[in-house]
């Protein structure tokens, strides 16, 4: 497949079996980034770091972690980030209306690992020597080492869990109720359809939910926001978390 604008590649799906759906997939995407892949010998290639991105980032959002003297060096290894199955890049429901496809009703973890082992196989890549992944992310890098063992040489799971425990359910459903209740929900096709006014009106939702769950109470109660550059309270939350989404 031909690069996207900023260098990511698709690997295309056609007919792809899921595990809760058994319609399947018809047709999708995987979409992923590679950084440090020229200029080594094939008989002596770099390491191999896959990244599976966590809730609500992209390729994009974690090259933060990429470049000289940051986590991953693309001098020293070969870095792979993946994106999951409906975070606006890999196939997700916002893309049916402009590419005429049906996104399934369920996608699973062992949905999504799948799909990457097949990417990885299409680029010739066997064998992981690290899998890094944050807090979805990191559910994926279990579900990777529990499906494919011997593919894993080394895991560094940050910040989850290999199941999603009773009151991170809870609370990923006060965001989904908070997109249902919107004015933009589509009750009979079990989508969001809203104006962009209701779409940005539910990402602040969603933000300001996340906000009293995505960083410590000592945060909060110490006022260390203050010491990140943060005016008070409300400029954490619209800076940091509205800004974000």
């Amino acid at each position: 497949t031909e690069p996207n604008e900023d260098g990511s590649l698709d690997f295309h799906l056609e007919n792809f079996s899921l595990q809760d759906d058994a319609k399947g997939m018809e047709q999708g995407w995987v979409r992923f980034k590679i950084h440090g892949w020229d200029n080594f010998p094939s008989s002596n290639p770099k390491p191999v770091v896959l990244i599976p991105t966590s809730f609500d980032a992209t390729h994009r959002d974690l090259e933060y972690h990429i470049g000289p003297g940051r986590t991953f060096d693309p001098e020293q290894v070969r870095v792979i980030v993946i994106n999951h199955f409906g975070n606006g890049e890999s196939f997700s429901p916002s893309h049916e209306d402009t590419h005429k496809k049906r996104f399934p009703s369920a996608v699973r973890y062992p949905d999504n690992i799948r799909a990457q082992k097949l990417a990885l196989d299409a680029l010739g890549v066997s064998q992981i020597d690290l899998l890094y992944g944050f807090s979805m992310g990191a559910m994926q890098a279990f579900h990777w080492g529990a499906m494919f063992p011997t593919s894993v040489k080394r895991m560094a799971a940050v910040c989850g869990s290999a199941r999603t425990g009773n009151t991170n359910k809870i609370f990923l459903q006060s965001l989904r109720h908070a997109v249902m209740a919107s004015k933009g929900w589509d009750g009979l096709s079990g989508r969001f359809k809203g104006t962009q006014t209701e779409h940005d009106t539910v990402l602040r939702a969603f933000a300001r939910i996340y906000a009293g769950w995505g960083v410590s109470s000592e945060l909060y109660e110490q006022e260390a926001f203050k010491d990140l550059g943060f005016d008070s309270l409300e400029d954490f939350s619209v800076r940091s978390y509205e800004g974000g989404f």
